[in-house]
């Protein structure tokens, strides 16, 4: 008995012992490395607190002279266009009461919500625009 107690005792010994190098071996094999990060530094604008940067994500947006669909339409955007956000003016949406609008204004006029996706910084939105240009 006290033979087949030390038998069973070494095959859950061996056992864990197989398992955790298995983890082991998965934990450290998993780790790749990260996509590389091209940081410009006479890009002072690329990190800067502050600022809010948009990516134009539909084919064509309208820059509008107001932040309404009834103002002139003063030029296009495309999509990947990278742009500062100069301003923001939100709208409630009359029809919703639990929803709102937003406008964004950049140099070329004012651009909706729907139009543009948001980032604290112009790196994030480099690899948004070069994301949306790989997928077309």
């Amino acid at each position: 008995m006290n033979s087949s107690f030390k038998t069973a005792k070494t095959r859950v010994f061996f056992a864990c012992a197989l398992i955790a190098l298995t983890l082991t071996s998965l934990l450290f094999s998993s780790c790749s490395a990260k996509k590389e990060i091209v940081f410009n530094p006479t890009d002072e604008s690329a990190l800067e607190l502050g600022l809010t940067w948009a990516v134009v994500t539909v084919p064509y947006a309208a820059y509008y002279k107001e932040h309404n669909y009834q103002s002139d339409v003063v030029q296009n955007a495309r999509q990947g266009d990278i742009l500062q956000v100069k301003g923001k003016y939100i709208e409630p949406n009359v029809q919703d009461i639990n929803s709102v609008s937003a406008w964004y204004l950049f140099d070329s006029g004012w651009l909706d919500n729907v139009s543009v996706k948001l980032y604290d910084n112009r790196l994030k939105a480099n690899a948004a625009a070069k994301a949306l240009e790989s997928s077309k």
